[in-house]
């Protein structure tokens, strides 16, 4: 077996800086170049001259988009979208940017069909805007026109309540139909202009189904992916969804297909559970849980994570190269959680020792864990190990 290449001096600066800051999940951390667009290299095309057809610009005002909206045309909450998170005075200052004729951003949607439309960014603005018309908030803290202060909607005078219905909200709407890698990408575009959404944020949004279904159960507070990785640790933009979609992943496809960019690894894998028939989709559940339960079995409170050289004991931070590991070998070496709970002491060890005197493993599960040849390296060590062991007492 061929080791990948050592990681040079800059990922290791760069990895060892992202340590001291402390975060819970070691993420990938890509050194691949973007290609001119600031995309990440793709085996798939993009289709680029489509993309200015996909994105349509408009005018609609406030009055038209609460008719819509009134209408049950627009979805304010789809699965991308947090809470509501604006406290009174944000909201009466953006009552007041309108009154103040002060432009404010412009709206992001996603048509789903030839009428219903998602909110990609701008649920907040819209969110307040439908609520003051509905008369469920009053003005307060105004510094620009503290006269309105204490004033309902209906408190304003005809040409205030003209004023915010008739001003014209600047949208940029992803045409139905846009091929979802693609729409993919067009969010991730946006993202970088201001929309603080992630990667799994947007296909909560796009992928929605039941495969989407099958990963939040397990990715859910309480759920199975939580429990084994560790129920105490914080999962922000959706974390522990998108580790549950590498699951399934890593499980559905065959490692020899994998295409060596995680991203659309895990669109691809999304949009093929959204598709399959129900029994299917069943089976491969089942054998991401029968995975998920042999990793808790064996590593307890260690799964997931990385054994440290320098202090010779379980780090604590997740790490998604023993992640990859422990639930591929478990579900491609398939034995029932018992038999590998009476092996377990043997298999801490041999991770351990792997992490101790292999230095290609050790960077396998360090350095941009998502290209091919690190991805490979140290799930076909693995496999090894647990084949060995596994037929040590045949």
């Amino acid at each position: 077996m061929t080791p990948p290449d050592p990681p040079s001096h800059a990922q290791r600066r760069a990895f060892d800086a992202r340590n001291r800051l402390g975060v819970q999940i070691e993420d990938e951390i890509e050194f691949t170049e973007l290609d001119p667009a600031g995309l990440p290299p793709s085996t798939e095309p993009l289709r680029a001259p489509e993309w200015t057809v996909q994105v349509f610009k408009s005018e609609r005002t406030v009055f038209e988009l609460h008719r819509r909206y009134q209408q049950g045309l627009v979805e304010l909450d789809p699965g991308f979208q947090r809470g509501d998170v604006w406290e009174s005075l944000a909201r009466s200052r953006l009552i007041e940017s309108i009154l103040a004729l002060i432009p404010i951003p412009a709206i992001y949607m996603s048509e789903e069909d030839g009428e219903n439309m998602l909110v990609v960014d701008g649920r907040q603005r819209l969110t307040t805007l439908f609520t003051f018309l509905a008369g469920d908030f009053e003005l307060r803290g105004l510094q620009l026109l503290p006269q309105f202060n204490g004033m309902y909607f209906d408190m304003l005078d005809r040409r205030m309540r003209r004023r915010i219905e008739d001003t014209a909200l600047t949208v940029f709407s992803i045409q139905a139909g846009s091929d979802p890698q693609v729409k993919f990408h067009l969010f991730e575009r946006l993202n970088r202009g201001g929309v603080e959404l992630r990667p799994q944020e947007i296909r909560n949004g796009i992928y929605r189904g039941p495969g989407l279904d099958k990963i939040q159960n397990l990715g859910r507070e309480g759920g199975l992916f939580r429990r084994v990785a560790g129920k105490w640790r914080v999962y922000s933009h959706m974390k522990a969804d998108e580790l549950t979609l590498r699951c399934f992943a890593l499980i559905h496809n065959p490692l020899e297909k994998y295409p060596g960019t995680m991203e659309v690894f895990l669109n691809d894998t999304l949009r093929a559970m959204n598709e399959m028939e129900a029994s299917d989709l069943s089976q491969l559940t089942r054998r991401v849980r029968h995975a998920l339960r042999c990793c808790e079995v064996v590593f307890g409170d260690h799964a997931f994570v990385r054994y440290l050289p320098e202090t010779r004991e379980w780090g604590n931070h997740l790490n998604l190269g023993n992640m990859d590991l422990q639930v591929l070998g478990f579900d491609r070496v398939h034995r029932e959680p018992s038999f590998w709970k009476e092996r377990r002491d043997s298999l801490r060890d041999e991770l351990a020792r792997l992490h101790l005197a292999d230095d290609e493993f050790l960077a396998s599960v360090l350095y941009s864990t998502s290209a091919r040849a690190q991805l490979q390296y140290r799930t076909q060590l693995w496999l090894e190990v647990l084949i060995r062991v596994a037929d040590s007492d045949a």
